[in-house]
């Protein structure tokens, strides 16, 4: 499972979620795994695994919460509603029920008529720097920022070593 998370992170164009009603568990860590994340107004989340004797597992939930937030979505009994996961930066939008597949479409059409290069180098980056000091960071973003004659779309082996080498981040390799 956590193979299928980390490639969905890892593709090179934006993944969105569309997240209507309940979503424990799985459900929201498979929402967390996607890039951009649209919820109705009938949505909420959390965790209820501790009810089971479980934690939460896959990495997912303290990769996109921090660890303060993870810990208290996990020790409170409340699932969270649209508005406030709206208000956390968890979901870019928060919409009428009726409205959110079209919604979710639209955007995803928008975000797909955008060059897939510099989308795709951009999700590389973001995922590269996310877990990284800010220092090493900085230095992604400007070597990403550095002209480079071609760059080439990973393999399905390079994007399985990158992600067992590190997880949540594949590099970009530009062709010299």
């Amino acid at each position: 499972m956590l193979d299928f998370f980390d490639a969905l992170e890892n593709l090179p164009k934006p993944v969105f979620a569309a997240i209507n009603g309940v979503a424990t568990g799985g459900g929201i860590l498979l929402a967390l795994a996607c890039d951009i994340r649209v919820a109705s107004q009938a949505a909420r989340v959390g965790f209820r695994e501790h009810r089971l004797g479980l934690v939460p597992g896959l990495g997912g939930t303290v990769r996109l919460l921090g660890l303060a937030r993870a810990k208290e979505m996990y020790f409170q009994e409340e699932l969270v509603p649209a508005q406030e996961l709206h208000r956390l930066g968890l979901v870019a939008r928060a919409t009428a029920p009726e409205a959110l597949i079209a919604e979710t479409l639209v955007w995803a059409k928008d975000r797909a008529a955008r060059s897939p290069l510099a989308l795709a180098r951009a999700k590389l980056l973001f995922n590269a720097v996310a877990y990284r000091p800010l220092n090493t960071a900085f230095r992604f973003s400007a070597k990403a920022l550095t002209p480079s004659r071609a760059s080439r779309v990973l393999n399905r082996e390079e994007i399985k070593s990158a992600s067992r080498s590190s997880p949540s981040c594949m590099l970009m390799d530009p062709v010299t």
